[in-house]
């Protein structure tokens, strides 16, 4: 197949749907810019020739999808773009790509990311929505690094993940990061069940059909870049009863309309200062299958919860010092076994009278160890 490119040297930006020509670095030398969909699947294209590209952006929904060794020609490329169902694999070295500022791929699945990667001293920027199998020991790498955003890790072994999280908290003072990680439910003692107690166990070496929900920790700077945090109801995992988020400031906006749609999410945990937002909001009919619900140290001052919502939600723990009421929240909670006050002086008797009066266990205390019944 012959192609022919008009006017050749003014063409700075090109996108193709399922084929891409080989010939097209030699033919365009200036191109700054790709765009690829659905490329052929036996092998992405040539690089050659362009030497000079800045942008490149891939979208695929192949079963996998490869970087070849040869993306390391690429040089001056600033951007890497990934989305699709695919699972993208990287080539084991990439060093070679030593201009790349971001690596965006906030709605595709990689296999893993390769340790060369945080080799590349002008790297700022990396937003993955998840990993398969997490590699990387120790992240090390220049002052350049920002942002390092993984929704979701499925597997790492044990003393991988320790030397990762020591090496991020001594980057906390310049870098943003948050990483999810596999997790499986666990019940804490016998007693306890007929409350459905929850605590979220990181769990690695985990495959995906053992386990059942995430955590999220790390620790993000009050103004940072990344949109989209939380991906689109659709993108999280089927397997997702419980996800905790404890990654400070890490939430800007109000995430109750996301998180309200899982239908299948039965304890939802947000603590440490992880939404900056002061009020929140939950629709009629959302949180279906919630049991259990942490809001703890956020900065919440207002809390609109629709009837309808959550149900059959059974115990709710509250730490939020600037939440002025909680009468109209504990109206719409009909099934209601058990509530926690924690260090929420601010509320009256009035607040949880009803609860107490539908028959709820009503638990006060003035710091998380001490608690009172009432």
């Amino acid at each position: 197949m012959e192609t022919y490119y008009a006017d050749e040297q003014r063409c700075y930006r090109v996108a193709f749907h399922g084929y891409f020509d080989n010939e097209v670095g030699k033919s365009v030398l200036n191109l700054r810019s790709v765009l690829a969909f659905n490329p052929d699947g036996k092998r992405l294209f040539s690089f050659n020739g362009l030497h000079l590209l800045r942008v490149l952006h891939f979208c695929s929904s192949l079963k996998t999808c490869t970087l070849p060794e040869e993306i390391n020609k690429l040089v001056h490329l600033r951007y890497l773009g990934l989305e699709g169902s695919t699972v993208f694999m990287f080539p084991s070295y990439m060093k070679g790509l030593r201009n790349l500022q971001i690596l965006e791929a906030s709605t595709a699945t990689v296999k893993a990311l390769p340790s060369s990667l945080w080799s590349i001293a002008a790297l700022k920027h990396v937003h993955v929505y998840q990993v398969l199998h997490w590699k990387a020991q120790e992240i090390r790498t220049k002052r350049s690094l920002q942002t390092l955003y993984v929704f979701s890790i499925m597997q790492c072994d044990a003393l991988t993940w320790k030397r990762t999280i020591r090496s991020l908290q001594k980057m906390s003072q310049h870098v943003s990061w948050c990483l999810g990680i596999a997790s499986t439910k666990r019940v804490k003692e016998k007693e306890t069940q007929e409350h459905e107690e929850y605590n979220l166990d990181i769990r690695v070496d985990a495959l995906e059909s053992k386990v059942d929900g995430l955590e999220l920790s790390g620790c993000f700077k009050e103004r940072h870049v990344l949109n989209d945090v939380l991906p689109h109801h659709n993108l999280f995992p089927n397997f997702l009863l419980q996800l905790k988020i404890s990654c400070p400031n890490i939430l800007n906006d109000d995430p109750m309309p996301i998180l309200e749609r899982l239908p299948r999410l039965e304890v939802l945990e947000i603590v440490n200062s992880s939404y900056t937002g002061k009020r929140i909001t939950c629709s009629s009919e959302g949180f279906l299958a919630l049991r259990s619900l942490v809001l703890m140290d956020i900065g919440l001052e207002e809390w609109n919860l629709q009837q309808g919502s959550m149900a059959f939600l059974a115990v709710l723990t509250l730490k939020c010092t600037m939440l002025r009421s909680i009468s109209n929240v504990l109206h719409q909670l009909d099934d209601l076994v058990e509530l926690r006050l924690i260090c929420m002086p601010q509320l009256s008797v009035d607040d949880h009278e009803p609860a107490r009066g539908r028959g709820c266990r009503v638990m006060i205390s003035v710091d998380e160890e001490q608690t009172s019944d009432t």
